[in-house]
């Protein structure tokens, strides 16, 4: 009886240290699982992972998930300073070039060939001055005060000032509803009229001539919802989700205009500073396009 006495403890025992031990791996796999989990934020930035120092197979996969993440943060760090640097680079060249095509232009029979080059020079100046804004708009992002104000005093303001610069001809009219007397937010009113600008700048670019631009604000749960709608050519499949992504553009080809897909880019941006998101998607009838912009709302 001992004997199985002494077994039954035995067995007792290799059975708690093997419990403890998978208790052990399980409890360090699922804090580096966290781990890396909290070292990506929601926007995409990689920081604060700490790895293991411990020398078995569990602290080798946290020291390669490290130089993992390290790699990805110091190339997101590249990819969000690019537009910068390379706007800053090009500068200098495309004065140069400016500069020569003024100088040239006195010699006779060049007319031709200094209109194309011009022409040229200009889109370039169009791009620089698209990829120097973006850059200009993440950086007065991380230094902008927030503040409590009224959506719908900004967006009626907005609704005027655009129908006044645009609706003169009678081209386009621009409307404004609200579902809210007053839609109180937490935000920078600057930023959120220069995210308006680019909404309306892109509805402006594909509305049907003599059409509506509306401008509409509810209320949906905890958030404000924004929506510009113009009616005109639809999103192709799929392009809902990747519309607001940097350097995607879905004007047709040939246009006079450069455009890098930056605008609804920079729509994103704010929109996301602000705690919220943007997003857009086709017209029930299939006749335009909705941009919405969604804001977490102040209790009241």
């Amino acid at each position: 009886i001992s004997m199985v006495i002494k077994a039954f403890i035995t067995m007792l025992i290799v059975v708690a240290v093997l419990v403890l031990y998978a208790s052990t791996l399980s409890w360090r796999i699922r804090s580096l699982k966290r781990n890396v989990e909290l070292s990506i934020s929601g926007e995409g930035k990689v920081s604060g992972f700490q790895p293991s120092h411990r020398g078995d197979e569990i602290g080798d996969l946290s020291r390669s998930f490290y130089q993992l993440l390290n790699r990805i943060e110091g190339y997101t760090d590249y990819l969000e300073t690019l537009n910068g640097k390379l706007a800053h680079e090009l500068r200098t060249p495309l004065a140069i070039v400016k500069s020569s095509l003024e100088l040239v232009e006195s010699q006779p029979g060049s007319e031709t060939y200094l209109t194309r080059a011009e022409e040229g020079a200009e889109r370039l100046r169009v791009i620089l001055s698209a990829m120097s804004e973006a850059s200009r708009v993440e950086q007065t992002i991380q230094q902008t005060d927030m503040q409590a104000f009224d959506l719908t005093v900004l967006l009626q303001n907005l609704q005027q000032a655009y129908q006044d610069a645009f609706g003169k001809n009678g081209e386009l009219e621009f409307q404004f509803t609200s579902t809210t007397q007053q839609a109180r937010v937490e935000g920078s009113p600057e930023l959120l009229a220069q995210a308006m600008d680019k909404l309306i700048d892109n509805a402006r670019s594909f509305a049907d001539a003599g059409s509506n631009i509306e401008l509409a604000l509810e209320q949906d749960q905890q958030h404000y919802l924004i929506h510009v709608r113009n009616q005109g050519p639809t999103l192709p499949d799929n392009m809902e989700n990747q519309i607001f992504d940097s350097l995607v553009s879905n004007r047709p080809k040939g246009s006079e205009a450069p455009h890098l897909g930056l605008g609804l880019f920079i729509v994103r941006l704010i929109s996301e500073a602000h705690g919220g998101g943007a997003s857009a998607k086709n017209l029930p009838q299939n006749n335009g396009v909705q941009f919405t912009i969604r804001l977490p709302a102040l209790p009241q």
